[in-house]
């Protein structure tokens, strides 16, 4: 009984690593490919992205994309207040981070930051480098929230893999690993 069920769990636990995998490199190439600046961290949005449900993906998600118009709103004051530096990025963090916390968007908060950190190292907010941030926002987000056959991408691995049937099973209407 201990083996199937720790085989199981490992099955599990691979297939998360594999789709945590597969999500972030699938983001970094569809940002490379339109030739964005740092295209890597759509790859590390796609991981933060992944979630246990779908529900949860999606919440997750509508949440990020609500703090992250705030964030730019926020920044753009920031920025247009007090320069492109150190102090307009501290006092960003500030507002923004309790904005966060009040909202129950904490989960945003670093990784929102980290795009808005972009804007400091190239030399402000342009419009085009608020379109380079929004994509990659974007991509991050979309390649864990694309359907596909009806399933969402954090569970097309499981559907393609040969032990997908056993490894997950739908649970009140919910995709969740097997224990």
């Amino acid at each position: 009984m201990w083996k199937r069920t720790h085989n199981e769990r490992t099955r599990g636990l691979l297939l998360t690593g594999l789709k945590a995998a597969g999500s972030a490199a699938v983001a970094i190439a569809v940002a490379s490919a339109i030739h964005l600046q740092f295209s890597a961290t759509a790859g590390i949005i796609a991981i933060l992205s992944l979630m246990g449900t779908k529900r949860e993906t999606m919440k997750v998600a509508l949440g990020r994309l609500m703090a992250y118009g705030a964030a730019l709103l926020i920044a753009f004051v920031c920025f247009s207040l007090f320069g492109d530096g150190l102090l307009a990025f501290g006092i960003y963090l500030f507002v923004f981070a309790s904005l966060c916390y009040a909202c129950s968007w904490g989960y945003a908060t670093a990784m929102i930051s980290v795009l808005i950190s972009h804007f400091m190292g190239t030399g402000g907010m342009t419009w085009t480098q608020i379109g380079n941030e929004s994509l990659l926002f974007l991509i991050g987000t979309t390649c864990t929230c694309t359907r596909t056959k009806g399933a969402w991408t954090h569970c097309f691995v499981r559907r393609m893999s040969r032990c997908g049937r056993r490894c997950v099973r739908l649970r009140k209407g919910r995709m969740r690993a097997t224990p």
